[in-house]
């Protein structure tokens, strides 16, 4: 009799990531599994690539230190690092260990970590370089953790001369070269079962600490095989991921889908400087965040304006093609699409890079969805549309308009909170989670209008859809954020964040004045489209950007609206008074 446990896909049984990633691992052998640019010992930057034989001889390694670190399945091991192939081989090896991974952002705050970390109760942490050591061990001062052996990945680390009481440090490049006990390599390989726990993926947490989501590796093979059909991605392929890995969204459509399908992920040695990379590699795919397709818009208006020959030729009808087809070859060459999720991507936005034939595959990304519940394929461009819901997920419209959602991907309660009826509720004979989004669902087409929590109450009691209005405010090509204020209030206040390089290169100024005065006009542009209650009446132009440190922004540069709020209590105040 056929195990009920397996998950087909195309004809293949997988119970679990790593039954996928061993029997790709064969298929793929020769294949470049990874293509990763880091700083040799002497400084210069090197590219080095790993085939799918060499991830897996490494994984099987680590497996067998990680036995020696007497962790056993369903434990939970953290992962804090930036993105390299040593991010790949410790997911791959904690989850052949039978154990839960629990990937947290490079960019956590203390209390993030400390907050992660104890709730998981990780006692083993693979960590990136001696910034993050010394970050951990403030933590620690503060914090008790369970932590007993801490792993840094650093290859240009050989010892460490610190220490910390009770906890074993190991540093990846002597940990690895050890020799590591035969039988251990040929011990028996443990059964995983479709339901059983994959990884622990923590949410943006833009409003406090993070929520915790168990996912399983039936999720997560639901979400990779689905989004790799609706993305048409194939072994020729070169994904470069922006984000973290520790983002679940970024390690189902990045990793997790590569395993899947042979193709290369290219890791850059410092993602800050994407554009770069953009140009010189052979990429075909880039996942990123709409903050910085706003960022790629930004881009654009600087190369136009700073080349007056394809400036003037965006003027003159059918040479425009040729000066777009330029831009676009000095930008991203071989890119097919970029792949959008985290927020609601500006409509300007996408229409503009759409006309540089900057194709983009939008995404309904949700964390309680293992990533993904919907996708829209850069070839089926329906404006204002997420996607289609992926395949053996359900989404529902309750009262108020908010999108609810369940099915095998989309998990049942919160870790560490499991009565928590403010997101999951029972009906029709199984779990529903609230989304906090409005929307519409029109024939399998998901269509998201407002986020439900960030409705703000007018003085008279009405309700309105400030991120609506957010995202036309950042389709302006200089402004970098805006945040619409007015809770209890007569009318909406915007604050507005600039990007000054992009106005000085538009308006050829960059004075106090003039910003103001741009900002009036561009506002009042807005305005025209927007219903009476919803239009801007006072703005106040901020000098300084939104800051990560802050706590303004997340990781992956959310808006935290109320520490926004918070931090610029005074100048809001000003506006109303």
């Amino acid at each position: 009799m056929r195990d009920v446990n397996h998950y087909n896909i195309r004809r293949i049984s997988f119970k679990s990531i790593i039954d996928l990633f061993e029997i790709k691992a064969v298929k793929y052998a020769k294949l470049n599994l990874i293509s990763e640019k880091g700083e040799s010992l002497k400084g210069k930057v090197i590219e080095t690539k790993f085939t799918f034989a060499e991830i897996k001889t490494e994984v099987k390694k680590l497996k067998s230190i990680l036995e020696s670190f007497s962790q056993t399945k369903s434990e939970a091991i953290a992962i804090w690092s930036q993105n390299s192939h040593r991010w790949l081989i410790a997911d791959l090896a904690i989850m052949s260990l039978g154990a839960v991974t629990v990937g947290i952002h490079p960019d956590a705050s203390d209390s993030e970590l400390a907050y992660i970390l104890n709730t998981t109760q990780a006692r083993t942490i693979f960590i990136d370089d001696l910034k993050f050591f010394n970050k951990l061990k403030r933590v620690f001062a503060t914090h008790k953790l369970y932590i007993r052996d801490i792993v840094i990945m650093n290859p240009k680390l050989s010892l460490i001369d610190d220490e910390l009481t009770d906890i074993k440090i190991h540093i990846w490049e002597p940990l690895m070269s050890k020799n590591v006990d035969q039988s251990l390599l040929q011990s028996e390989k443990l059964s995983l079962g479709i339901d059983d726990v994959a990884c622990i993926a923590c949410t943006a947490g833009t409003e406090g600490l993070p929520k915790l989501v168990k996912l399983t590796h039936k999720a997560l093979l639901n979400v990779v095989n689905n989004s790799v059909k609706s993305l048409g991605l194939s072994s020729q392929d070169i994904f470069f991921s922006i984000n973290s890995f520790a983002v679940i969204t970024e390690r189902v459509i990045g990793p997790y889908a590569a395993l899947l399908k042979g193709f290369s992920l290219y890791i850059p040695a410092d993602s800050r400087a994407y554009l770069a990379d953009l140009e010189s590699e052979k990429i075909t795919v880039c996942s990123m965040t709409p903050p910085i397709l706003n960022q790629i818009q930004e881009r654009i208006f600087i190369d136009l304006n700073s080349k007056p020959f394809l400036k003037f030729l965006m003027k003159v009808p059918l040479l425009d093609l040729f000066a777009k087809a330029e831009i676009k070859k000095s930008l991203a060459p071989n890119l097919k699409f970029f792949i959008s999720y985290g927020d609601a991507l500006s409509p300007m936005v996408e229409l503009y890079l759409r006309g540089f034939n900057l194709k983009i595959a939008q995404c309904f990304s949700l964390t309680e969805a293992a990533g993904l519940l919907a996708i829209a394929p850069s070839s089926k461009f329906t404006r204002g549309s997420c996607g289609r819901l992926l395949k053996n997920t359900r989404v529902k419209i309750i009262q108020g308009g908010e999108i609810v959602c369940a099915g095998e991907s989309i998990v049942k309660s919160h870790y560490a909170n499991p009565n928590n009826v403010d997101n999951f509720f029972y009906e029709d004979g199984e779990t529903w989670f609230k989304t906090g989004d409005i929307g519409a669902l029109r024939n399998q087409n998901l269509f998201v209008s407002v986020k439900y929590r960030e409705l703000i109450s007018s003085k008279a009691g009405t309700k309105i859809a400030v991120n609506h209005v957010e995202v036309l405010l950042e389709g302006v090509p200089y402004v970098t954020y805006a945040v619409v204020v007015g809770q209890n209030r007569d009318f909406l206040s915007a604050l507005i964040f600039i990007n000054e390089e992009v106005f000085r290169l538009m308006y050829q100024k960059v004075d106090k004045y003039s910003i103001t005065r741009q900002c009036e006009i561009d506002i009042e542009l807005i305005n025209q489209n927007l219903s009476k209650i919803e239009e801007i009446r006072k703005f106040v132009v901020l000098d300084q950007p939104l800051s990560v440190l802050r706590g303004e922004l997340t990781p992956t540069l959310k808006k935290c609206k109320k520490t926004i709020e918070e931090n610029y209590q005074d100048r809001i105040e000003v506006l109303y008074n």
